[in-house]
């Protein structure tokens, strides 16, 4: 028997039981973000340093990421997005 976790066939496995990515609305535009939390994010959160969430935010949104910014994102909005990204994504606060 192979040795072998299989992370594809358990990252289909999610993707399956979650169909819609979640969203963040600023001013009657929605960005959709990936299915998964991407752990840069939960990695920048912990440093609690600003350059590095931004960098973490910017890598979330992607190509969105110039739009998003136009907007006129606030610093309260960055920290209400941070604040609400674990429950968006259903992952439990320190664990």
């Amino acid at each position: 028997m192979a040795r072998i976790i299989d992370l594809d066939a358990a990252r289909a496995a999610r993707a399956e039981t979650t169909k819609e990515a979640p969203v963040i609305k600023l001013q009657g535009k929605e960005f959709k973000l990936p299915n998964e939390l991407p752990w840069s994010i939960v990695d920048a959160a912990t440093t609690q340093e600003a350059t590095e969430i931004m960098k973490a935010v910017k890598s979330l949104l992607g190509e969105q990421w110039d739009e998003f910014q136009k907007l006129g994102v606030s610093v309260a909005d960055v920290q209400t997005l941070i604040e609400n990204i674990a429950t968006i994504y259903g992952v439990e606060q320190g664990n």
